[in-house]
């Protein structure tokens, strides 16, 4: 039995060994996996931020273009206000004030040509009765 026992021992010891360096392998090629997964996944994450990085670029790119549009394009409506709508306002409204100004004084004027026409008979009359 000695003999029996000492060589289930020893194919234990055996057997052991050779599940321990299987485990060191696997647990070596687990490592190795999850390593170069990492790495991939960092060189996903570095790629995602490079596309980022590029597409935050491009938009500030589109965005100066767009801002740039923009300005020329005020800066046309406010020369077109400048050069036409200004002129036609004040065109509108000095002929509107001296159209204003005609009305009021209308009646003045009115009242002037009948007094100076009253006058002017006056002194026909008086002339006449001189004569």
């Amino acid at each position: 039995m000695k003999l029996t026992l000492r060589s289930l021992r020893d194919e234990m010891k055996v057997t052991l060994r050779s599940l321990r360096d299987e485990m060191k392998v696997t647990l070596g090629s687990l490592r190795d996996e999850m390593r170069d997964s990492i790495g991939e996944v960092h060189d996903r994450i570095d790629r995602t931020n490079l596309r980022l990085d590029e597409h935050i670029s491009e938009s500030a790119q589109r965005f100066d273009q767009v801002d740039a549009r923009f300005d020329s394009f005020r800066k046309a409506i406010l020369q077109d206000i400048k050069n036409e709508i200004v002129p036609e306002l004040k065109r509108d409204i000095s002929q509107n004030v001296v159209r204003q100004m005609v009305e009021a004084l209308s009646p003045y004027f009115g009242y002037m040509e009948k007094r100076v026409d009253d006058h002017e008979k006056r002194v026909c009359a008086l002339e006449t009765q001189s004569q």
